[in-house]
């Protein structure tokens, strides 16, 4: 078997948002695949962010926003067939020939395929994390929805055998394609030091916890305009984080049955019965601050299944929504022992500034 590299650059739809002084160095973040090992990094509009911050640095504890609009892939893809390669290299005795740009080139589908997908799933991995941890819930994840060598065109994906010279990566017969400032929170956005916990949390081969991504679709929901779907996502969140905080609470404390009993009981209830309870005894204080929020979201819910014009849903305000979505975070948080993430507002410009 052999080993080649690929790399590639990967345009996103929504820009990923930094917060940066004078340090631009965003180290590229590695990760293990089951194709082999992939390095990320973060396009980074520098010339942009230098010129911000050189005008500004005198007035203190200044900050500048950029946008990311491309992460940079790097892929070492392991056990790569002998005939792989030769289709690669344009050596295969029998396989079919196409034209490109750049001249001829042998199909090699199911190596494509699995740069493709190993590209995909990476970088959304990385965006699920930067949507949770780091609340930029606006990412949207990458989706491939076209042939594989359109898909490889538009990264601009080279290959190359180690420290050999780089190709363009052509495996499938090619198709024609048609394409297609807040004040204060300046610090809010993706740091250089993030960036390098971030690095951590994937070498861990680990995910965002499913109730902090359903909080940040119910964010995207609700930007979108879609309040019914945004509460439907902002509750089950929450319905997600209760189940698991009474299945740890009494997994082992009462029998299986009993527990099974217990969690098929109603969200309601549940947060009752048993949350309020467990948290008193755990001096786990939600009540002061995120209950009104946990129950206002479980009424909204209710009415998501019947909407109308008269419902409070209808007329659920921007910042109610924000202020409902920030309270469930820290609900969430607090009842499973996590730290609460970033939560910065969508930016609007390419580029901002200001001190915080």
């Amino acid at each position: 078997m052999a080993t080649i590299e690929v790399r590639a650059k990967i345009p996103l739809q929504e820009s990923i948002v930094l917060a940066t002084q004078w340090e631009l160095e965003y180290p590229e973040l590695e990760m293990q695949t089951a194709n082999g090992r992939v390095w990320l990094g973060l396009v980074v509009p520098q010339d942009d962010a230098q010129r911000l911050w050189e005008s500004g640095k005198h007035l203190g504890h200044y900050w500048v926003n950029t946008r990311v609009e491309a992460l940079r892939v790097h892929l070492v893809v392991e056990d790569v067939s002998a005939e792989e390669l030769m289709r690669l290299e344009g050596r295969h005795p029998q396989a079919a020939w196409y034209t490109s740009t750049e001249g001829q080139y042998q199909e090699a589908k199911e190596l494509g395929e699995r740069i493709a997908t190993t590209v995909v799933d990476s970088c959304n991995r990385l965006l699920r994390w930067l949507q949770t941890q780091y609340g930029q819930f606006w990412l949207k994840p990458l989706r491939w929805e076209e042939t594989v060598q359109n898909f490889l065109d538009k990264i601009e994906a080279k290959w190359r055998a180690p420290a050999g010279a780089w190709s363009t990566l052509n495996t499938y017969p090619p198709v024609i394609r048609v394409d297609r400032i807040v004040l204060g929170v300046a610090d809010r956005y993706l740091q250089v030091k993030d960036w390098e916990k971030l690095q951590e949390d994937l070498r861990r081969q680990e995910e965002p916890g499913a109730g902090l991504l359903l909080v940040a679709t119910a964010k995207d929901r609700f930007a979108e305009g879609d309040r019914q779907m945004a509460i439907i996502h902002l509750n089950s969140a929450l319905e997600w984080c209760v189940q698991t905080f009474v299945e740890g609470e009494l997994k082992g404390v009462i029998p299986p049955e009993s527990l099974k009993v217990v969690l098929r009981q109603a969200h309601g209830r549940l947060l009752n019965e048993w949350v309020l309870p467990l948290c008193r005894k755990r001096s786990i204080d939600v009540e002061s601050v995120e209950w009104p929020s946990v129950k206002r979201v479980q009424d909204l819910r209710g009415e998501a299944g019947h909407p109308s014009r008269q419902s409070d849903l209808h007329g659920l305000s921007e910042s109610e929504f924000h202020n409902l979505a920030k309270s469930s975070i820290s609900f969430i948080c607090k009842l499973l022992g996590e730290a609460t993430p970033k939560a910065p507002p969508p930016l609007s410009t390419a580029t901002a500034a200001g001190t915080v």
